[in-house]
């Protein structure tokens, strides 16, 4: 509104300079400048609230515009949720859920498998996805039985468990330490003679014992047991077409042993199971210390005594990408780590 030039300044300051004369000039222009100041001022003012008038005529119009929109949508957001949806159809589903048999406690080893209980499901408490619950736990049970069922009854010819969480399936009070017991007792097997096999690749690694402590896994291990994970895996890998299987079997103790220095469950144990079964016709080898087992060649699998010894092998080698058989049972199922498994 005030933009002068130089030009027009200059012009004007040699006006006021013979109109007004060099003496009063100066004070002139500090008036001048004063007055100039506030005109400046005013209009600042003046320009602030017609924006702020103009801005709030805008919301205005906006607000009016968002009422009109939540207005035409608010009758139909409900039907637009799919998550409650979902949610509902999983409530109504376990709502109509039959009574589901859940396994007993496993027997103690050379004891019958015990027949399986029938406890309620759980319809009280629908599944909360991305938490840990009961009834969790139970659908997983309740799933891996029916279709472990449906195989022994030749209507599947296998069986593929999906993860399940143990914690979950603990606090449904069901006993569960793994799927090679469980598939077992289902099936009516001793529980001891069923074995956790990983296989990725060509790779096989059977397990002697699982989900057990160290000191009890070493307890576990006897002639008997080792025998019979050899023979297992023996059978195992036949039923998988191959003809003449080879095993490399691992020691206990570090170095296998080492010629007793570091133990004697090699020389007492081990050895003596390997020379039995290779007896009977099984072309098994071994004891091998763990730690260098695996670069062995021209192995269809190895075994293990304990599950470190092979679930830290497996999942170096072959992260996600482990398939899991309980091999020595009648039925075939299997599932991908990490989770329980069954052949």
């Amino acid at each position: 509104m005030f933009d002068l030039g130089w030009g027009k300044i200059i012009i004007i300051a040699v006006i006021a300079l013979v109109v007004i004369g060099p003496k009063e000039l100066p004070a002139v222009l500090r008036t001048v400048g004063q007055w100039m100041g506030k005109i400046r001022r005013m209009a600042a003012e003046f320009q602030g609230q017609f924006q702020e008038a103009m801005r709030e005529a805008e919301m205005a119009d906006l607000k009016k515009s968002i009422d009109a929109i939540t207005d035409a949508t608010r009758g139909i957001g409900s039907g637009l949720d799919p998550i409650s949806s979902v949610s509902k159809d999983i409530e109504s589903a376990f709502a109509d859920k039959p009574e589901a048999t859940t396994p007993a406690t496993p027997p103690a080893a050379g004891e019958p498998a015990a027949a399986p209980t029938t406890e309620p499901s759980v319809a009280a408490e629908p599944p909360v996805l991305g938490s840990v619950r009961a009834a969790h736990g139970r659908a997983a049970i309740d799933a891996a039985r029916i279709a472990i069922d449906a195989a022994m009854a030749h209507e599947v010819e296998a069986v593929v468990a999906a993860p399940q969480t143990e914690l979950a399936i603990k606090q449904a009070g069901i006993e569960f330490d793994g799927y090679p017991s469980f598939v077992a007792r289902c099936t009516g097997v001793a529980p001891e003679d069923v074995f956790l096999m990983h296989c990725f690749g060509d790779t096989r690694i059977v397990h002697a014992t699982l989900h057990v402590s160290l000191a009890r896994a070493i307890e576990l291990v006897t002639r008997e047991r080792v025998g019979n994970v050899i023979h297992a895996a023996d059978r195992a890998l036949r039923r998988l077409g191959i003809a003449a299987p080879r095993i490399a079997v691992a020691g206990l103790n570090p170095h296998a042993g080492e010629n007793g220095m570091f133990g004697d469950e090699e020389a007492r144990i081990i050895a003596p199971a390997i020379e039995a079964a290779r007896s009977q016709g099984v072309d098994a080898e071994g004891p091998f210390g763990a730690d260098t087992m695996f670069h062995r060649t021209g192995v269809d699998a190895f075994v293990v005594m304990y599950h470190d010894q092979g679930h830290v092998a497996s999942k170096l080698l072959a992260r996600n990408k482990i398939a899991g058989l309980a091999i020595g049972t009648p039925v075939v199922s299997g599932s991908t780590l990490p989770a329980g498994c069954s052949v």
